[in-house]
């Protein structure tokens, strides 16, 4: 699988923290990374920023050497759980499942019938809001990127679901590099590195 790297240089988001402090951090292969702070600091603004969903106010994020913002990281070597799933209303969650994990639509569809998430005939607007962010997250398990970024992966969920979804982020490939920003002090355990934005600092 081999080693990656995650290089985040001089950056700067338009929003929150990181707006007013440039950010450099490295991260390798098999590096947890919980990002907490109080609200405005600017989580999920760092984290879009990170995986390239939103553009920077300035520095660079290299994947490898590749930045960020290239359609290639995005598509095939990262996986996003965003606060709100980018999931297709229309399709089932059987295709929708299938459209974003390809020939590993099956280990996500276990997943998610081992959380009680209904997945035959069901439609994103029939499950409840905790359910569709499994689904994103039972998404970004099954697919394996070397690259995880999840913002708030558990925020809709009760402490037993809760618990389930920070088992299934245990299961994750050693190779990869997993970030995760939420406000739940349960991911103080899982982590290997943590980054408070309330400590961030000239």
């Amino acid at each position: 699988m081999g080693d990656h790297k995650l290089e985040i240089r001089g950056l700067r988001t338009r929003h929150g923290t990181c707006a007013r402090v440039p950010l450099d951090l490295e991260l390798r292969s098999g590096e947890r990374l919980w990002v907490h702070g109080p609200s405005g600091s600017g989580k999920t603004a760092l984290l879009h920023a990170l995986g390239g969903l939103d553009e920077a106010e300035s520095g660079e994020v290299l994947f490898d050497g590749e930045s960020a913002t290239s359609v290639r990281l995005r598509r095939e070597l990262s996986s996003f759980v965003l606060q709100e799933p980018a999931l297709i209303d229309h399709w089932s969650i059987r295709r929708n499942l299938r459209s974003a994990c390809g020939d590993a639509h099956p280990e996500a569809e276990a997943l998610l019938r081992s959380w009680g998430v209904p997945v035959d005939g069901t439609h994103p607007r029939q499950l409840s809001g905790g359910e569709r962010q499994r689904v994103s997250v039972a998404i970004a398990i099954a697919r394996g990127m070397p690259l995880v970024i999840a913002d708030e992966p558990t925020s809709s969920l009760d402490r037993l679901n809760r618990d389930a979804v920070l088992d299934a982020f245990q299961s994750l490939p050693e190779s990869s590099i997993v970030l995760v920003c939420s406000h739940d002090p349960v991911w103080d355990g899982w982590a290997t590195r943590r980054l408070d934005l309330a400590e961030v600092s000239p």
